[in-house]
């Protein structure tokens, strides 16, 4: 094998970022040309797949904005009003923030902040994986395992949802960890830590994969390094450790209080598993990384070189690597992993149960990047001993040759690009707001679809005043409560309700997005407190001045008691009442469909049951499952009730059902469920049977999978 010849130094580091950074120009081109205005758009025909990337944009401006403000109110983001707490909706993505910040905060532009971020990721990529690999191989073995490393297709594939790709900070883990356990200088274990903070604090799938990546890579290096151990290095490698896990447990607060109330769903408990943990689709993706998004037959074949004997020079790395690998693999099966199509035991479940908020993870699909870093360590290793016998030049040349040839058999791509309006191009209502707003709430109408609120939320960096409307995983549709509440406005009645419930300040009205009589009706005469102060472009700004008549502003997130009033105490041992469906029972159901049903609630207990309410702690929700033919069960989130449903009475509640992705005889289940309590089957409340069939749509049929651009468009 080559060895190195000296120490990495500045220039070489310098090196590898030129070459990679001018890859990285190619592979993305042409963003580079349209950095300031446009922003990447595989998601045509997924439109929710580009309202991914807008909440991810929209969530590192806030961050930025928020640190250098008011940074104790962080996670209280301008979306959702009046929720608290709304960045934790979703990812809050930090670790991405000392990138994303500088170009951010000179532009004063998301989307050209967005669009280094994205050019700089498979660099830092490259670079990382190239910098650790280089403790055991060559440059020129290096090189190669860093460009496999950094373009490989799934992270094309996935770059809508880039926060889930940047999986450098690690390998930068390692290689400062190696350097502390070979020499144990302080600022190599410092350098450690802060790179394990920064990766779990890019996105929460990084973060699990990190630990899990760290814990593997632990494990074998200090099997490796028993006979250097001594008390500095344990209590720096502890305390480095600790003081990274300490600041994720801090960030991971927020999240932990909402999954605990309920917002944020547990996957696992009895029925209720995301797509992405059922074992076939697991399997699928370990099988899509080995044999079509992955690092390809050649990377494979450099890989499996690593394994041939002798192993004694190389025994670390090697081990280093498979354990990477083998972790990474056995995290991307999921709970219930299939080897030759049997189930086989994995500790993922148990994970699940004892690890705070591994139970939320939905795709674990996400952790192949685990294995990915193995895989290249692999390859760097493979590649080594396949050139250790030429001299460096014919080292350096037989790489090159190679890296044409692993870049040219990817597809032939050109990233198609969109327009988005912000920064000096923002539009003039966004601007007016910034100038006139006086921090005031803001609600836009029409009600968006989930990307159109997306769009809002990446406009809205432009003021950032509080809005109505966002998009994120689990939010608590405080947007769609208003909304309905707002659907009759101009009308007075609707004014009312509307501030009786959230202290709105403006009413922005996009006059292109709506009929010309609803228009008609806003240029009208208008209720006592709302007037109009500005039409710019086609859009009418209301300042609303109208005080609350019946101020319900403290119930709309209350958790104590329900928006009519009643108290949310736990319900007792007996609860006794009947689930009825409203609507005819179904024939048939297409696959993949959203379909809107009513059910008739009644209670025939002596305790209310209390429903109307948008925070979740200690309300009766509704929830739909599917039960096919074998016994194996699928339940979706839990929906909240219109109303309250009193002792000795009844009340009807809407949900929206999401049909199965496979055609077959089903049983639809609807029970009750109390947020923090019981199921109410357990105190008198048998759940709702209905024999479903669910059938393929006819040949050339649109499917609603494919048509999710409306507000209750998304699939559990």
């Amino acid at each position: 094998m080559a060895e190195r010849a000296v120490p990495l130094r500045g220039r070489e580091i310098a090196g590898a970022l030129l070459v990679y950074g001018a890859v990285s120009l190619w592979w993305l081109w042409p963003l580079p040309t349209r950095l300031a205005t446009h922003l990447p758009d595989l998601g045509r025909k997924a439109p929710l797949v580009l309202a991914d990337l807008l909440l991810i944009v929209w969530a590192l401006a806030w961050d930025c904005h928020a640190l250098v403000t008011e940074p104790w109110n962080l996670f209280h983001a301008n979306t959702f009003f009046p929720s608290t707490s709304s960045l934790a909706y979703s990812e809050h993505v930090l670790g991405y923030v000392p990138l994303f910040a500088p170009p951010y905060w000179i532009s004063g532009n998301p989307v050209f902040a967005a669009n280094v971020l994205i050019l700089a990721l498979p660099v830092l990529r490259g670079v990382s994986l190239y910098v650790l690999a280089r403790l055991w191989v060559s440059a020129p073995a290096a090189g190669i395992a860093g460009l496999l490393y950094a373009f490989w297709p799934w992270a094309f594939a996935d770059l809508m949802k880039f926060h889930v790709h940047g999986f450098f900070y690690l390998p930068l883990a390692l290689y400062f960890t190696e350097r502390w356990l070979h020499r144990a200088r302080t600022r190599d274990v410092v350098a450690a830590g802060v790179a394990l903070f920064l990766q779990a604090a890019t996105s929460v799938y990084l973060g699990f994969a990190a630990a899990f990546g760290y814990g593997a890579y632990l494990v074998v290096a200090l099997l490796g390094s028993l006979r250097s151990l001594d008390r500095r290095r344990l209590f720096g490698l502890f305390l480095s450790g600790g003081l990274a896990a300490l600041g994720i447990v801090l960030l991971g607060l927020p999240y932990l209080s909402l999954q605990s109330s309920g917002v944020v769903p547990t996957y696992g408990e009895e029925g209720v598993r995301a797509i992405g943990l059922v074992p076939g689709i697991a399997a699928v993706e370990v099988r899509r990384y080995f044999l079509h998004d992955g690092i390809g037959v050649v990377g494979l074949a450099l890989a499996a070189l690593s394994l041939l004997p002798p192993w004694k020079e190389r025994l670390r790395p090697l081990a280093i690597g498979i354990a990477l690998l083998v972790v990474g693999l056995v995290a991307t099966a999921g709970p219930d992993p299939l080897f030759l199509g049997v189930n086989v035991w994995s500790p993922y479940a148990g994970l699940m149960e004892w690890l705070p908020g591994f139970s939320s993870i939905r795709a674990p699909s996400r952790f192949i990047v685990v294995a990915h870093l193995g895989t290249c360590l692999l390859v760097a290793l493979g590649v080594a001993r396949a050139t250790q016998r030429l001299g460096r030049p014919l080292a350096w040349t037989a790489c090159a040759i190679l890296a044409v040839v692993l870049l040219a058999v990817q597809p032939n791509r050109s990233l198609p690009l969109r327009p988005l309006p912000v920064g000096d191009s923002a539009s003039g209502v966004h601007r007016w707001l910034a100038e006139n707003g006086a921090g005031r709430a803001v609600l836009e109408l029409p009600p968006p679809s989930w990307p159109l609120a997306a769009r809002r939320m990446v406009l809205s960096s432009a003021h950032w005043l509080p809005i109505v409307d966002g998009y994120s995983g689990y939010p608590l549709d405080t947007d769609d409560f208003l909304h309905g509440i707002a659907r009759d406005l101009p009308e007075e009645g609707s004014l009312q309700e509307l501030v009786d419930h959230a202290d709105v300040g403006w009413i922005v009205v996009h006059g292109r997005e709506l009929p010309p009589a609803q228009v008609d009706r806003w240029r009208g005469p208008l209720p006592d407190g709302l007037r109009l102060r500005a039409e710019i472009d086609g859009d009418l700004v209301y300042e609303v001045t109208r005080a609350p008549r019946n101020d319900r502003r403290a119930l709309l997130l209350s958790k104590t008691t329900t928006l009519e009033g009643r108290p949310r105490a736990l319900l007792g041992a007996s609860c006794p009442g009947e689930i009825q469906l409203a609507d005819a029972s179904p024939r048939a159901w297409r696959v993949r469909r959203a379909i809107p049903l009513t059910v008739q609630l009644r209670n025939d207990g002596t305790q209310d049951w209390p429903g109307a309410g948008l925070a979740p702690d200690g309300l009766v929700r509704t929830r739909a499952c599917f039960a096919e033919p074998e016994g194996e069960m699928r339940c979706q989130k839990p929906e909240r009730l219109s109303h309250d449903v009193p002792a000795g009475g009844s009340a009807s509640s809407s949900l929206t059902l999401w049909t199965p992705r496979a055609p077959g005889d089903y049983t639809l289940l609807i029970d009750l469920v109390q947020i923090g309590g019981k199921p109410l089957a357990e105190c008198g409340v048998a759940p709702l049977q209905v024999p479903v069939k669910i059938v393929q749509p006819p040949r050339g049929g649109l499917r609603a999978g494919n048509r999710a651009d409306g507000r209750r468009a998304r699939s559990p």
